[in-house]
């Protein structure tokens, strides 16, 4: 979280360097790192218990006067991605679960007063696209998931593996809120996450997914 805060702080000086009697316009709680402290607050607040661990939202909404927000328009843009950089560093030394994709937004609200903020957290559980792809024991292929699909060796199945050691419905890919699972559909030669058995496993960023003698890995789409 060291390096996310450093950068806020530049963030911070920039705009005291940039906004004249900044010490007036931007008092307390509007600072880059005061706002920081309260989105964490928010994810704090947003923790919920589900069966892949403790969950929190993975949309914030800092909600500004509108000429406060035009005060860090020419910062809008890197302070949000530099938010969520913290806010997921955050979540990951807490070992809190927020899928995919967690986004901060600053907008403009009419009913918020000068000089304060409001923070919203929502949970957003629309899935994602990921990847498959063939690294080890058949040609080079690629296949794209939305939500679900079945890995095996017959042409029903949604990744088509055509390999003897793998089993006919041999594992599934499904979304949850966390991010996407693999579990085993009672294969004859099991699946293997990062070389260890997998029953049910939520997937990380490039995990290598065994089955047979096929290597996969798994990856987000970036879109």
């Amino acid at each position: 979280m060291k390096a996310a805060r450093q950068v806020l702080q530049r963030l911070e000086d920039s705009l005291r360097t940039a906004v004249e009697g900044v010490g007036r316009l931007l008092p307390g709680r509007l600072q880059p790192l005061e706002l920081a402290d309260e989105l964490r607050r928010a994810l704090d607040h947003s923790r919920t218990l589900g069966t892949e661990g403790t969950l929190v939202a993975n949309h914030y909404r800092l909600l500004l006067a509108p000429a406060d927000l035009e005060l860090f328009a020419s910062l809008r843009v890197e302070l949000e991605a530099e938010f969520a950089a913290e806010l997921r560093e955050y979540a990951a030394e807490q070992g809190y679960l927020h899928g995919p994709r967690l986004t901060v937004g600053l907008e403009a609200d009419e009913k918020v007063t000068s000089g304060r903020t409001q923070t919203q957290a929502e949970f957003r559980n629309q899935p994602v696209g990921a990847t498959l792809s063939v690294i080890a024991g058949l040609p080079p292929q690629t296949w794209e998931v939305w939500g679900e699909a079945v890995l095996g060796r017959v042409d029903m199945c949604q990744v088509c593996l055509e390999e003897a050691a793998i089993s006919r419905r041999h594992a599934r890919l499904f979304w949850t809120y966390a991010g996407y699972m693999i579990e085993d559909l009672g294969s004859s030669n099991g699946t293997f996450v990062g070389g260890r058995s997998a029953q049910q496993t939520l997937l990380q960023e490039g995990d290598i997914i065994e089955l047979g003698l096929v290597q996969l890995r798994f990856a987000y789409r970036g879109d």
